[in-house]
């Protein structure tokens, strides 16, 4: 085989199963060192049962001679391409819809085969596969920065999240009407369709906040099969490490109703949160163990910034409780508002710092529409976005 990518005419081709399972075997002591090489590979096969994963919806593609037959050729560089379901609003024609985007993630070159351009080759020749999928956009986290893929037109957005540590002595008194709203597995249908709908709602009523008209915003859809796919993966590790996994994957507050507001109108102001954990650091490590929210939904914009804190208070609360009894040092809040910024940083029982990510999940986007990709923004740039 040629160092050089120019000397053949490489293809990009779908991996059977025995080259994943080859790829997932040099993979593990890079992005599965708490697992054994097997128990990194039953993550990985167990993964592929998830919902997000049903028709193709994650496939794992290597860069390859085409000469060689499957199983036997080499594997140059690989990666994978999670289908996700998304909305486009463009304020130019005023038109909400459905999209399709693609998750880049897991881009590995073998040890053997670096420095010879073999993942710009693969990205290249991804960029035109999307492209005929019909992509409106692609989405990556880089963890090497942001320069190599914005090469390849994943171009950096906006990364940055709060982050706090996880206290035994946090004060939670804020009232909730609906005590406790823990939110556990059996809830996660009705809420995933909760936080869909506010999202297309709010997606729908608002232009972007462009001086131009011929914005875009584009927002990855909050589903369930994405939020199972995040807490399948939270299962496993905990009950490798631990023996037993969370059972409360977030919570929801509900102001309490006055008496002028009738019940429809109450139902339509919760605030909702979900998260999970990552064991990074095992039992001997806590202080690389992080619990992230993977999505925070806010019914109703217009809901009082006292009341808005006293619902964040109370789910921080239960988060806290959480995150010390599954050895989560660090809770993390990815891409806050502003507003959001603000309340939680006036707590007085957080000590909140908002981090800047340079070089690690970096969130990058590839536009496959009309115009630059600089008139485009990124709504909900939220863990669950992560692949």
């Amino acid at each position: 085989m040629s160092s050089s990518t120019s000397a053949v005419p490489l293809i990009l081709a779908k991996a059977t199963p025995d080259e994943r399972v080859k790829i997932w075997t040099e993979q593990q002591p890079c992005w599965g060192a708490q697992y054994t090489v097997e128990t990194f590979i039953q993550r990985e096969v167990q993964l592929l049962q998830c919902l997000l994963a049903k028709d193709d919806g994650v496939t794992a593609w290597i860069l390859t001679d085409p000469s060689a037959p499957p199983d036997h050729r080499p594997i140059l560089s690989s990666l994978e391409i999670f289908r996700k379901r998304a909305l486009v609003r463009d304020d130019k024609h005023g038109t909400l819809r459905d999209a399709t985007a693609y998750g880049v993630a897991s881009v590995f070159t073998f040890e053997q085969h670096r420095r010879k351009n073999y993942a710009s080759k693969m990205l290249s020749l991804v960029g035109e596969k999307l492209t005929e999928e019909g992509a409106d956009f692609s989405i990556l986290y880089s963890d090497i920065g942001k320069t190599f893929y914005a090469r390849h037109h994943w171009v950096p957005f906006p990364s940055f999240h709060l982050a706090f540590p996880s206290a035994d002595n946090f004060v939670n008194d804020a009232p909730c009407h609906h005590s406790p709203g823990l939110v556990k597995m059996a809830d996660l249908v009705d809420i995933a369709d909760s936080c869909e709908s506010i999202l297309r709602d709010k997606m729908g009523a608002s232009r972007c906040k462009d001086e131009t008209q011929d914005a875009v915003q584009v927002a990855l859809l909050p589903d369930l099969a994405t939020f199972v796919w995040h807490l399948v993966r939270q299962t496993f590790l905990c009950e490798q490490v631990l023996g037993e996994a969370p059972d409360v994957h977030g919570a929801w507050y509900e102001p309490p109703r006055s008496d002028q507001q009738n019940l429809q109108q109450q139902s339509h102001q919760r605030v909702l949160m979900l998260w999970s954990c990552t064991l990074s650091g095992g039992r001997t490590k806590p202080e690389n163990n992080v619990m992230t929210v993977l999505h925070l939904a806010i019914e109703d914009d217009a809901i009082s910034d006292q009341e808005l804190s006293k619902a964040l208070e109370f789910i921080l609360g239960i988060m806290h409780t959480e995150a010390r009894k599954w050895l989560c040092n660090r809770i993390e809040i990815w891409s806050p508002s502003e507003r959001i910024q603000r309340l939680v940083s006036n707590m007085a029982d957080i000590k909140a710092s908002l981090v800047v990510r340079e070089e690690s999940n970096v969130a990058s986007l590839r536009w496959f529409g009309d115009g630059p990709v600089s008139r485009v923004q990124w709504v909900n740039n939220e863990k669950f976005a992560w692949c």
